[in-house]
């Protein structure tokens, strides 16, 4: 897994190392392709075939995608965690919730 951060702001690129099968292999080992993404938490798989690739995720990793998505989508709610990813630990307060 690597994240890169770009010289550009709010502007990251998430790359995950991918397993990629052709669709013969995908055709063939189907449930077990779902099996493992769903209860493994495996990395996305690319199937790739001649009209074109598509990559396979899980559910719980695209409604993860999607909720970053949303929360970058707010300009405020993107500062606010750019602002809280810049500040030094010597600067957080401790907040009794109970």
């Amino acid at each position: 897994m690597l994240l890169i951060l770009l010289d550009v702001p709010y502007t990251f690129l998430y790359i995950q190392a991918m397993k990629i099968i052709n669709a013969t292999f995908a055709r063939n080992h189907w449930f077990s392709i779902l099996k493992s993404l769903s209860k493994d938490q495996e990395e996305p798989t690319i199937i790739h075939h001649k009209d074109g690739d598509c990559v396979l995720i899980s559910m719980e990793e695209w409604e993860s995608i999607q909720e970053t998505l949303f929360l970058f989508a707010n300009p405020k709610t993107r500062k606010d965690i750019q602002d809280s990813l810049n500040t030094p630990s010597s600067e957080y307060v401790k907040v009794d919730l109970e």
